[in-house]
């Protein structure tokens, strides 16, 4: 064989081999497409299936780790999707949108000062983009940062202002300030573009509560649960406005509807105990404080409560304990303090 007819071999043989490997490539990328298609329907387990398919022929298509990460993360398979933006960004580490996913599962993860990073990593790329604002600052907020949280809904808003939800973020930050006139003022700014928001009307209320207002309040958490009747939380809180108006009874009924739907909190069962307790019913708001205090045995205002019905069910030793415990795990609480030293008292110590 000559050396002419070698190397003529040899172009053929790579020009098909580039052909198969073309090949491939279109396939790798119409399987994706395909997935994506099934992805947006929520079909996740089969979309799944055509971008292992995809990969198999392209390991390196960054895009379809990228969308596999997405997809089970629609699943609630955290750990595996992070894997799967991990490759991604192996491949591809100059997406902002793999950075931000992959944010959001560890902020979901409640990993939030990673979480931060990757928000970070994800604007470095694309500054622009006002969801990725409000991620960081949900997860600044979560770690109750909740100045450099407003920087960030700010700068959500600057870019989008017609965004509800980031208003209604914005809102939460300033109550959580204790500026309540102007989470207010934030409030009202989201309803204008989502009057629907349950959970808007809901926050509303507690700051309107918060400044004593508790008519207008009542106003905002009946919205409220006319948009989500099966909320427990609003109903407690609707609860808690009744009841600073002395309207015991109805505040009673709402705290009774919120534990039917969600008996697992302590501070509604702490809350019911509390109206037990100014009528007088000590036995039962006792039961209430021990339930509260089931649900969490750290809970030091349930602990002070119960030391309060001990006390005038004239227990008093019982009450010594109850007290003591409270003040274990809140050492500033006047009311444990006060309660001590009337039990203390009573017990001839």
């Amino acid at each position: 064989m000559s050396v002419k007819t070698l190397a003529c071999m040899l172009i053929l043989s790579l020009v098909l081999s580039l052909n198969i490997s073309c090949n491939e490539e279109k396939k790798a990328i119409a399987l994706n497409n395909q997935g994506l298609t099934l992805a947006k329907d929520g079909k996740y387990d089969e979309a799944i299936k055509l971008y292992d398919e995809a990969l198999k022929l392209n390991q390196k298509l960054g895009t379809a780790w990228y969308n596999k990460g997405k997809a089970l993360y629609g699943k609630n398979n955290y750990d595996e999707a992070i894997k799967c933006f991990n490759k991604s960004l192996e491949l591809e580490p100059n997406q902002p949108a793999t950075w931000n996913d992959k944010g959001l599962i560890l902020s979901s993860k409640g990993n939030h000062d990673d979480a931060i990073k990757c928000f970070d990593k994800s604007l470095e790329f694309d500054t622009l983009n006002a969801i990725t604002w409000y991620n960081k600052g949900f997860s600044l907020s979560s770690q109750k940062r909740y100045d450099y949280a407003l920087m960030c809904y700010n700068k959500s808003i600057e870019l989008q202002a017609n965004n509800g939800f980031v208003l209604s973020a914005r809102g939460y930050a300033l109550s959580k300030q204790e500026k309540y006139n102007e989470a207010i003022g934030a409030y009202d700014e989201a309803l204008k573009f989502d009057g629907n928001n349950a959970i808007t009307w809901r926050y509303k209320g507690y700051a309107l509560a918060q400044l004593g207002k508790y008519d207008e309040a009542i106003k905002c958490f009946d919205r409220s649960l006319e948009l989500s009747p099966s909320d427990a939380l609003t109903w407690n809180d609707k609860g808690l406005a009744l009841d600073s108006q002395g309207k015991y009874d109805e505040a009673l009924k709402c705290y009774n509807r919120s534990i039917e739907l969600d008996p697992g909190k302590g501070i509604i069962w702490d809350n019911k105990g509390y109206i037990l307790l100014n009528q007088k019913k000590y036995d039962e708001a006792l039961k209430c404080f021990e339930r509260a205090i089931q649900l969490d045995p750290l809970y030091g205002v349930a602990w002070s409560d119960k030391g309060t019905a001990l006390y005038y069910l004239k227990k008093y030793k019982d009450a010594v304990t109850s007290f003591n415990k409270a003040l274990s795990i809140n050492p500033g609480d006047k009311v444990a303090q006060d309660g001590l030293a009337q039990s203390l008292k009573a017990t001839g110590q």
